[in-house]
């Protein structure tokens, strides 16, 4: 009798110790809730980077940064605080491309800071009616080491500038901002546009 009341008293005790973890997770997690839907209310729309497993998270990073890399050297002579906002045509024998250098995007925890360029590329198809292109928006590191590119459908689909850490968008003929909490992650959504 007295193991069996011996064992209901710890078991009650790993309950409470449990459930009061528990509590104080839940708590700090709608802190953290609170405090980024006050942001809310200072920007448009706020994304935070996805939540994934770290492993898997971190796999997928280092295969959109080793993606990247080669374009890294061709996208750094872009970067250049004279030449924020201003457009810069690069024409090729098969391709004419109109890149926009819009500055740096800091997160909100002002841990990571990147380099924004949009790029709308249109490839010469010889005299054809319908030219095919495409867009990206690039992400470089101030270290200029690291590049994330990210390829969306159209050019207007390409942010138009950064304003208080706030990476704005036209979607759908109204202005959308997005912030970066932290990181960068291999997934850029943007609201009313979509996930690339």
């Amino acid at each position: 009798m007295k193991k069996i009341i011996l064992l209901s008293i710890v078991m009650l005790m790993f309950s409470c110790t449990s459930e009061q973890k528990n509590h104080t997770d839940i708590s700090k997690q709608n802190t953290k809730r609170t405090n980024i839907s006050s942001k809310k209310k200072e920007y448009e729309i706020l994304i935070d980077t996805l939540d994934f497993h770290q492993t898997s998270h971190n796999e997928l990073i280092a295969e959109k940064y080793a993606n990247a890399l080669p374009q890294l050297q061709f996208y750094k002579q872009f970067i250049s605080d004279q030449r924020i906002a201003k457009k810069q045509a690069v024409n090729d024998t098969y391709s004419e491309s109109e890149i926009i250098y819009l500055g740096k995007l800091a997160s909100l925890n002002k841990q990571h800071e990147y380099h924004i360029i949009s790029n709308f590329k249109v490839i010469k198809t010889g005299g054809s009616e319908s030219p095919r292109g495409f867009s990206t928006i690039v992400f470089i590191n101030t270290s200029l080491d690291k590049i994330m590119i990210f390829n969306v459908n159209m050019p207007d689909e390409l942010p138009i500038k950064i304003e208080n850490d706030v990476l704005y968008f036209n979607a759908e003929s109204e202005k959308v901002g997005i912030v970066i909490v932290d990181e960068l992650f291999a997934y850029l959504c943007i609201p009313k546009i979509g996930c690339y």
